[in-house]
């Protein structure tokens, strides 16, 4: 199959071609025209690649936690709609059984069928109750290593990144088990220090979760200056800082500034969706039904019932692309390198996926001037 007549979104410039799908992958990219297999004229539109999201809680009235066997299923195919081709469903902090239900429901999954679902991504228990955010004080442990064990053991290899508090007392031993067993870390709702995060960084610490969210600053202790987990994103070159570009959690000029100070090619972007993305506003839960936190979705964005604190996006994956190019003034290049390619590389995967490549998966999604998503092609199958 042949996708012509299309700008093409390439890792460093955007060029007029066409590709060429083989199977699930891409066979070919060119400037010219390409053979006689079966076309898609894309008529001027542009083929960018598809969208990773390493966090999302759900989508399209669904949240992953809901005790429901579509519910994984049907909020991810509501993100595939919007251009997100590859996605970690998202748990926060909740109870061992509606945790358990969910690792279960996900194996039970046909991931031949469904090949958007890339692994599981486990926001909590381990956080400071200082910096809870939207997570439950009910739900919220101090990390233990049998536990942790216990979850990966009934997970088998689906838990592919896990966010925590990495001041917290057994986080150098919890944090060396799971690189040993192939799962990004990342530090989340966490009250750490600078010394806190460097020493993390250390034993395998590689991404601050939802940048500024939900994470220490600079404070004083004894009445020295100390630094907090946001000053540690920009000091530590090579770890991933993950923004939620929705409009509301960053405002364009702290999206300015993460831009100028941290390294760019250590950004990547993220929904923090909850089930309210793609849908319309008022009262909403955050997590599971059967025990989540009642929240209420207005100005485009899900709050506490209190409107004291956010709790969670309702952006999708074209969502985040057209505010980066507003808000920032982006180049194309730009938007899908902190969207696709970092995301990719931060979870280890970029040698598949990330970047319209001969040889990635054909994971490539068609939009038009407005970025709003036209055309899917999921492992090179069309889905939209």
């Amino acid at each position: 199959m042949i996708l012509e007549n299309a700008k093409i979104i390439l890792k460093d410039k955007v060029i007029d071609g066409s590709v060429r799908i083989e199977g699930a992958s891409i066979a070919e990219v060119s400037e010219g025209y390409i053979g006689k297999d079966e076309r898609i004229d894309i008529k001027g539109k542009y083929l960018a690649p598809g969208i990773i999201e390493l966090h999302s809680h759900g989508g399209g009235g669904y949240d992953f936690l809901d005790d429901d066997d579509e519910a994984i299923i049907k909020a991810s195919d509501a993100h595939l709609e919007h251009g997100v081709t590859s996605i970690l469903p998202t748990a926060v902090s909740t109870s061992d059984d509606a945790l358990f239900r969910f690792i279960d429901r996900y194996l039970g999954i046909d991931k031949k069928i469904h090949q958007n679902l890339i692994g599981i991504h486990l926001e909590g228990p381990f956080f400071s109750v200082k910096e809870k955010g939207a997570q439950e004080d009910r739900f919220i442990r101090p990390i233990n290593i049998g536990y942790a064990m216990k979850v990966l053991e009934r997970a088998e290899g689906a838990v592919r990144r896990w966010s925590f508090a990495p001041e917290l007392d057994g986080a150098d031993e919890f944090m060396e088990k799971l690189s040993a067993e192939g799962v990004m870390l990342s530090a989340a709702h966490t009250s750490a220090t600078y010394d806190d995060i460097s020493r993390a960084y250390d034993h395998g610490l590689r991404m601050l979760t939802h940048f500024y969210s939900g994470m220490s600053t600079i404070t004083r202790i004894d009445g020295r200056r100390v630094l907090g987990a946001v000053e540690s994103g920009y000091l530590i070159d090579d770890l991933y800082t993950e923004i939620i570009p929705d409009g509301h959690h960053l405002p364009p000029e702290l999206l300015k500034f993460i831009f100028r100070f941290k390294r760019n090619d250590r950004i990547t972007g993220c929904s923090d969706s909850m089930r309210a993305a793609g849908m319309g506003e008022g009262p909403s839960i955050l997590g599971p039904k059967e025990n989540g936190l009642d929240v209420i979705v207005e100005d485009g964005v899900a709050k506490l019932p209190d409107r004291t604190a956010y709790a969670g996006s309702v952006a999708v994956g074209d969502t985040m692309a057209r505010v980066l190019r507003s808000a920032l003034g982006l180049t194309m290049p730009e938007i899908f390198r902190i969207l696709s390619l970092q995301s990719a590389a931060a979870l280890g995967i970029d040698n598949m996926k990330g970047s319209i490549e001969k040889g990635k998966d054909a994971d490539i999604i068609v939009m038009d001037e407005n970025l709003e998503t036209r055309m899917v092609f999921l492992n090179g199958k069309r889905r939209k």
